[in-house]
Order: structure tokens, then sequence, then C-alpha cells
């Protein structure tokens, strides 16, 4: 089923091109192509803005059966409750780096730097005035996307060291300690921990602590 919803989706696409060519001019998003794009959040609301094209050209195809995407691809690892307020950590896309051929005993090979990973936190309900989030004691920036209701922001770290990366003198972050902290009382009402393993074992979880 996923792979004929790629299929119908690819062949949607190509349809409406067809009939109605991409004529306007393209956008340079410069550094906003990861500070935005690769959060699951605004992905997502750039995949709805594809579905309504698609719609407009009589091709319409149901939002709910392409949500299992972008869950499996950027899960949610943990949430953590203010008052009536919620925090929300997921995971993110971070593009990985090909690295400079290097000599091998075996020949030349080119490593991929898959050390560093992105996580995106996601305020719900969270009073802006008052609240802040910390992530390694260092603050968080949230971009507002719905009001006072909803912000938007992303965390990139280095998750572990291996031999070969492109930026060998970055030490790891993990695991990534969150707090909330009430500016007003100064001082952290909650907190969490994002721990990262190997990328064998490939788990990740976010867990409150007290």
């Amino acid at each position: 089923r996923s792979l004929a919803a790629q299929a119908i989706l690819v062949r949607a696409l190509l349809a409406s091109f067809t009939a109605a060519p991409y004529r306007h001019a393209l956008v340079r998003w410069g550094q906003e192509l990861h500070d935005r794009f690769l959060l699951p959040y605004f992905l997502w609301r750039d995949f709805e803005d594809v579905l309504e094209h698609l719609a407009a050209h009589g091709m319409a195809l149901p939002a709910d059966g392409y949500r299992p995407f972008l869950e499996l691809r950027c899960p949610l690892a943990g949430a953590l409750e203010v008052g009536t307020a919620r925090i929300e950590v997921r995971n993110a896309i971070e593009p990985w780096h090909v690295l400079g051929e290097e000599a091998t005993q075996h020949g030349t090979a080119r490593y991929v730097d898959s050390s560093v990973e992105r996580i995106e936190l996601r305020a719900l309900g969270l009073d802006a005035e008052r609240y802040q989030i910390a992530v390694n004691q260092a603050i968080v920036r949230l971009r507002a996307v719905a009001g006072r209701d909803v912000r938007v922001g992303g965390v990139r770290f280095r998750a572990w060291c291996p031999p070969h990366a492109l930026h060998p003198h970055l030490g790891i972050h993990h695991p990534l300690r969150i707090d909330i902290i009430d500016t007003w009382g100064k001082r952290a009402v909650a907190g969490a921990a994002y721990h990262v393993w190997h990328p064998e074992i490939g788990r990740a979880s976010c867990r409150e602590r007290v």
C-alpha cells in the first residue's frame, strides 16, 4: 500500500505538470531549507500545499493516506506537560554529508558522516512571554506558526563520534537535556533527557525526569 501511495503521488504530479506546467519563478530559500523544511511540522504543511495543488487540478488525494510516511520518518519521541501546555519532541530530518575520497587498505573509500542528528521541539499552548525551552543550557528559538498557541524550533546536535567526520573537533552533545524554564519564577518547571544510542541499535527515547 505504501508503494502504491508513492506511485499514485508521483503520477498525479506528473499529470498535473503536464496539463499545467509550473511557470513561476523559483524561490531561493537558502538556510531556510535546513532551518525550516527539515522539521516535520513544516514538512507536513508543505506537503499539504502539494495536495491542495493536486486537488485544484482534479486529482485530490487523501492526506491521511500519507500521514504514516511522516510518522515513520519523524516519530514522536516524547512529550512534556506544563500545566495545560504540551511540549512535543520529534525526530527531524538531517542530511548526511559525503566526505572526500580517502585511501584505505582495500582501495579508495568515501565515508558518510552520519553523526549529526536533529530533533524538533513543538510547543502547544506554552506562554511565550513566560516560558522558554533550553537544550543543554542553550535557549532554543521557537518560531510562531499558529498565533500564540503553536511554536516550533529545531535542534541540531552531534549524536556520536565516528572515526571520519566533517567536523571531527566537535564533541558529542547527547544526552540532550531539555528544560522548560519559568522566566518569572526563575526556575525550571519541567525537564527531560533525550538519549541517543549507537546507530546500529537505532533507538532513541525521551524520558521525563523529576
